[in-house]
């Protein structure tokens, strides 16, 4: 039986790891208490477009404790209407790296970066040139992942450009962001695992986004981390409360997604504010809110590395 089959067993205090959730709160200061908490974290967002975002939407995101954040690269910052070429791709990574960058750091913000091409929008022509010049970029030391990919028609060249690009990141060591393709997530979600799988690609090294409920058990039974991202579409806020509080905190990541369409800016503020409301403890929180994406980026902080190896 794999592990896409298995269903994690909680523990004897509730979670696989054995640590608590915390009572609800109750105290009518809580959500203040909550906001002071957000201020103290230096939380992470972990997927953003950075492209789609003002100077004043990453003023904001700062002020409300935001202190680092991942941007994906993503066919939206392609121009519209245009053919996907190596060119456009290439030219994407470049600005990312030479101009989000700065701004991001200027606004308070320290940028990481998953750089790569979504299947479904790679060029016919010049994929090779792509992956023969991608390298380069992701020796960048603010890169710290592959992505976003995925599968929209899951056909054969779309499952060929996402073995290519889940190989360099196993020859690079890299994780990947992988997003749930937005018709029948959980049957794409399900052939993206079994190609992880084909390529022994490992699991701890998965994000995976634009999570709905249905695909909670899949995800967790695979071993991947789960980008936990409240939209309408997707999940809401009560429903993230209740998987960390079920699940336990170890293999949530919280993201916005902000700077695509209508996304919400402070989702990660948001979230963690009412986790605080919902009487989570701020142990949990850390691991939900930065630790969690820190460990996925290479980031781990001495201190978390310890405690965790403890």
């Amino acid at each position: 039986m794999s592990r896409c089959d298995r269903q994690g067993a909680k523990g004897p205090t509730g979670w696989a790891d054995g640590s608590q959730g915390g009572a609800p709160a109750t105290d009518s200061t809580g959500f203040r208490y909550a906001f002071a908490l957000v201020q103290r974290l230096e939380l992470i967002d972990a997927h953003v477009h950075a492209d789609g975002l003002s100077d004043a939407d990453l003023d904001t995101l700062a002020r409300f404790g935001v202190g680092r954040v991942v941007v994906c690269a993503h066919d939206g910052a392609l121009e519209p209407g245009a053919e996907a070429t190596a060119k456009a791709w290439l030219t994407q990574f470049e600005q990312l790296l030479t101009v989000q960058a700065p701004r991001l750091k200027q606004a308070g913000l320290s940028p990481l970066f998953a750089l790569g091409v979504h299947p479904a929008h790679a060029p016919w022509h010049g994929l090779d040139e792509i992956l023969h010049k991608l390298p380069a970029f992701l020796s960048d030391p603010t890169v710290v992942g592959i992505g976003a990919v995925g599968l929209k028609r899951a056909d054969e060249r779309e499952r060929y450009v996402l073995a290519r690009e889940l190989e360099l990141a196993a020859e690079l060591r890299l994780p990947v962001w992988v997003s749930a393709p937005p018709l029948d997530p959980e049957r794409g979600l399900r052939q993206v695992a079994a190609t992880l799988r084909e390529l022994a690609f490992p699991a701890e090294r998965v994000l995976v986004g634009q999570v709905t409920p249905g695909m909670v058990p899949l995800l967790l039974a695979c071993g991947f981390s789960l980008a936990l991202e409240p939209s309408a579409q997707r999940l809401s806020v009560p429903e993230i409360v209740r998987l960390v509080r079920r699940h336990g905190p170890n293999r949530f990541v919280l993201t916005s997604h902000a700077g695509d369409g209508s996304a919400d800016l402070l989702a990660v503020p948001s979230v963690v504010a009412h986790l605080r409301d919902a009487g989570l403890s701020p142990a949990v929180i850390r691991r939900v809110a930065r630790d969690n994406a820190l460990r996925l980026a290479g980031r781990e902080e001495p201190l978390a590395r310890r405690a965790r190896a403890g």
